[in-house]
């Protein structure tokens, strides 16, 4: 029987998979573009980063950008 662990590794990649693939399979999606979707739906910092292979604190770093440049987005509009 599979571990538990072994089976959130294996939805990990699957996720990971579905980013690259969904919705434009032609192009790879950036990493920004990755730590993006996965915040969106909802993920913590240190699921994205065990997803994207990367340390936490530097997906913390690129939400921060990210986030920075859509508060940015909203001031301009008002």
């Amino acid at each position: 029987m599979a571990e538990l662990s072994d089976v959130v590794k294996r939805l990990d990649a699957i996720t990971a998979l579905l980013v690259f693939l969904l919705p434009e399979p032609s192009e790879r999606r950036s990493l920004r573009d990755q730590i993006r979707l996965f915040d969106e739906a909802g993920l913590a910092p240190s699921e994205i980063a065990k997803i994207v292979d990367r340390p936490q604190p530097a997906v913390n770093s690129e939400l921060a950008r990210i986030r920075g440049k859509k508060a940015k987005k909203r001031g301009t509009k008002e």
